[in-house]
């Protein structure tokens, strides 16, 4: 090839050119990098490739870091550009554990580049290694750095050299090297079909072995065989089952799914009381809710009579919580839809609640990024730091995950630091000094737990719920050190409720979020989120959800919310499959109101019709499990031109499918294939030609 002429990389329907080659594009692919400079100006100086869809609906402009010195470069920012709409869309990777790597970057360049042939002979030995196989499994930072580690090789320079029979422990990198020390066996549970109140006990983390249970009403017993097998105290109690069961005092009472089936009033409250006065800590208490799902049957008293013989008292939501409140005069805390917590041991409620709006997700990069550092040489030569290595990174990882000095109280290992240091002081000093150039991790830190206190007690504002006139330690301890008095944090809190008054700073804070990978920020200026995502988005965001939430309750069974920043409200969606199917199925969605806080919910499959969620890559991003193959599935979809266009919801299930088909394809796995059905001529290929919302 000429050198006058560029040299393009292709992946699959794209083309990628080094910025070294700019002055030689020209027609369609120098117009079009012109028009998106426009778009995006602030890209000008940033970008060192750029990417040309073949379609010419869109060109990308990406920032690999360090591209020259870097073997691998990692992307740290991009701007998508439509051509077509005239909009750009940023997204950033700053702080990612995951990013995407690039490979075979020589094809980037010109063949007359002095580098082209240095990073052609990385490549070459790539593959004489293997490690191109299976190109859509090394994509990213973390499957590309334990396919390295796996294969026996490391980087060093633009060459790869074989491991050494050892490495330091700082070496091992990435997630996998911090997390090996995390005894994850501990929470893992064997799964006996638990109850629904013993599931969202387990995801709160209060099945951990620590605390003594007892199952009131506990039927045939199968959540009491279930936590036996887990090693947790339990015992229980059932009128016909187990009759002959002590009522007994516990940590962690369950009254599941009882006062539902009791169809004497007074002996339904009695029950009630009585399972709570058993609770040492915590009373859970779940019956069924009122619904499509209800069973028919013949009116009896405040119930009906079932089909079966049995009475059954369906609540709503609400009921269920005004019921409970009323008649134990103590809050009611929702966690998932007919299961409430109520706590009889109100340091424990405070660190519950508070807990639950933590960004512990953030909190842990924070110390996943730090475990990546890599000592100065000097500080490797410290033989005292060698010696107590394990230690003192522990005590370095627990000060960013409070954002503060720990207590010693608040410390597992609290004794081994005081017969190493004499003293916390001497010990902090010490890490300080290792950790000297970590402060921003520590800043950032910080910034994330004082936003978590603002977000709880700006919850606890919105609900009016009774302030405690002593707070839990803990949260005595962060107040303290983060704004000085439980005065300055409540005026802090009730200024962050103000602020939901501003739709401006509501939409800058979405498009943060969307720039950061956590949700999709669509074209209606609605922030679509996994929920799995809440706790990293800013505090105001936060803040926006808890008060949709203070009816419904917990987001532990939603998959998605939608943050409706023009108009105040706030939806949250069900999918079957969400978590382990490539085009999930709407189930359930429900849409509150924050003015009114009233909502409504709908039901998919009967009286509305299900549908795929569609490009569902868009709501994840490159640390979520399973992306690569989500990503790869779409690219298969939009070059058959089966996806929706942006803007459109998409066909129902039934349409899809029938276009699949018509056009002889199907999803097998991950992937679409060939579908070995040949359509017969009577068959109708409708779905070509009148689906809309279709490239």
């Amino acid at each position: 090839m000429s050198s006058d002429q560029p040299q393009f990389k292709r992946v699959s329907f794209a083309r990628y050119i080094h910025i070294s080659q700019v002055d030689k594009l020209s027609g369609e692919d120098g117009d079009a990098l012109l028009k998106a400079l426009q778009l995006a100006p602030e890209a000008k100086d940033v970008f060192n490739v750029i990417k040309y869809q073949d379609d010419a609906r869109q060109l990308t402009l990406l920032h690999y870091e360090d591209f020259d010195q870097s073997a691998f470069p990692a992307l740290r920012q991009y701007w998508t550009i439509s051509l077509e709409v005239s909009s750009a869309r940023f997204r950033s990777y700053e702080g990612s554990l995951n990013p995407p790597i690039l490979h075979r970057k020589e094809l980037l360049l010109s063949t007359d580049h002095p580098k082209q042939k240095l990073y052609g002979s990385l490549t070459r030995s790539a593959e004489e290694i293997g490690l191109f196989k299976d190109p859509q499994r090394i994509g990213f930072k973390r499957a590309w750095d334990h396919l390295l580690r796996a294969s026996g090789y490391q980087v060093s320079g633009q060459a790869l050299i074989p491991l050494g029979n050892e490495l330091h422990p700082e070496e091992s990198g990435g997630a996998d090297g911090f997390f090996e020390g995390i005894a994850r066996h501990k929470t893992a549970m064997v799964r006996y079909g638990f109850s629904v109140p013993m599931q969202c006990l387990a995801k709160f983390g209060f099945l951990d072995g620590a605390r003594s249970v007892f199952d009131y009403g506990c039927g045939r017993g199968d959540d009491i065989r279930g936590l036996e097998a887990n090693d947790i105290s339990v015992r229980g109690w059932d009128p016909h089952y187990l009759p002959d069961g002590v009522l007994e005092s516990a940590d962690i009472v369950n009254l599941g799914f009882v006062i539902n089936v009791i169809e004497d009033r007074d002996e339904r409250e009695e029950a009630l009381k009585r399972a709570y006065s058993l609770a040492k800590q915590l009373l859970v208490v779940s019956a069924m809710l009122a619904g499509e799902d209800a069973v028919a049957g013949k009116p009896f008293g405040d119930g009906i009579i079932t089909s079966r013989g049995t009475f059954q008292k369906y609540f709503t939501q609400g009921s269920l919580k005004e019921y409970i409140e009323e008649t134990l005069n103590e809050e009611a805390l929702p966690v998932a839809p007919g299961v409430f917590f109520v706590f009889s041991d109100k340091n424990a409620e405070q660190a519950f609640a508070y807990g639950r709006q933590q960004s512990r997700r953030n909190l842990l990069r924070n110390v996943e990024r730090v475990r990546q550092h890599k000592l100065s040489a000097s500080e490797r030569r410290d033989q005292f730091y060698q010696q107590h290595k394990e230690l003192i990174d522990r005590l370095w990882d627990r000060i960013l995950l409070l954002g503060r000095e720990p207590e010693a109280d608040e410390l597992e290992d609290s004794l081994a630091v005081l017969e190493t240091f004499g003293s916390l002081r001497k010990a902090f000093r010490f890490v300080w000094g290792v950790y000297e150039d970590e402060g921003a991790a520590y800043e950032e830190a910080r910034e994330l737990r004082s936003d978590d206190i603002r977000v709880y007690i700006s919850k606890l504002l919105f609900e009016k719920r009774r302030q405690y006139k002593d707070l839990e330690r803990g949260l005595q301890r962060d107040v303290k050190a983060f704004f000085g008095d439980y005065k300055e944090a409540t005026l802090q809190a009730r200024d962050l409720l103000l602020s939901l008054k501003e739709t401006e700073a509501i939409y800058a804070a979405c498009r943060r979020a969307s720039d950061q990978g956590l949700g999709w920020l669509d074209h209606e200026d609605a922030l679509q989120v996994q929920s799995s995502h809440v706790e990293q988005l800013p505090a105001i965001l936060r803040a926006y959800i808890n008060c949709g939430l203070v009816l419904y309750g917990d987001i532990t069974n939603v998959d998605l919310l939608k943050i409706h920043v023009r108009t105040n409200k706030l939806s949250l969606m069900v999918y079957d499959g969400f978590d382990t199917d490539l085009l999930p199925r709407l189930r359930r969605r429900i849409k509150i109101d924050l003015r009114s806080l009233d909502f409504d919910e709908f039901f998919y499959g009967e009286a509305y019709p299900q549908t795929y969620l569609y490009r569902k890559s868009r709501l994840m991003n490159e640390e979520d499990v399973g992306y690569e193959d989500q990503i790869a599935f779409e690219e298969q979809l939009d070059r058959l031109g089966l996806l929706p266009a942006e803007g459109s919801y998409g066909p129902s299930i039934e349409q899809f499918d029938a276009l699949l088909a018509s056009l002889r394809y199907k999803v097998e796995g991950p992937v679409v294939v060939r579908a070995s059905h040949i359509p017969s001529l009577d068959e109708p290929l409708w779905p070509l030609f009148e689906i809309s919302g279709f490239h």
